[in-house]
């Protein structure tokens, strides 16, 4: 493809990520697609390499957001869980369930506990 027809297609693809509303600059578009001929990437290899990013970032925001919409009073995570509260919470069943491949298998989960103790028994047949 002649450098000029390369240009006017790379403007395209830029109008068409604004429209789509995909934050990518012009530099960043430069970059990939120079990585891409160094490196002689596959097609999907490149779009995974722009759109990643991007894609992850979005991702981060909404989790950002729904938290910040759930008016939690604190902020706790897994990272900052003291395992050593209650020792009959079991932390490898617990970092599996954070995983999220009981809900690709769609397993069936059930949660036994009396309410705001902080101690729970979860049950299922794939655990």
């Amino acid at each position: 493809m002649k450098n000029g027809n390369a240009a006017s297609l790379r403007d395209l693809c830029l109008n068409h990520f604004q429209i789509l509303r995909i934050p990518i600059t012009p530099n960043d578009l430069d970059a990939v697609l120079e990585r891409a001929d160094k490196q002689t990437l596959s097609h999907l290899k490149f779009l995974d390499l722009l759109l990643g990013q991007q894609a992850a970032a979005r991702r981060d925001r909404a989790v950002e957001r729904r938290i910040r919409e759930a008016h939690f009073q604190e902020r706790k995570t897994l990272d900052t869980f003291d395992w050593k509260f209650n020792p009959q919470i079991d932390r490898l069943q617990i970092e599996e369930l954070a995983t999220g491949d009981s809900i690709r298998r769609q397993s069936n989960l059930i949660f036994v506990g009396q309410s705001d103790l902080g101690s729970f028994c979860i049950t299922s047949p794939d655990i």
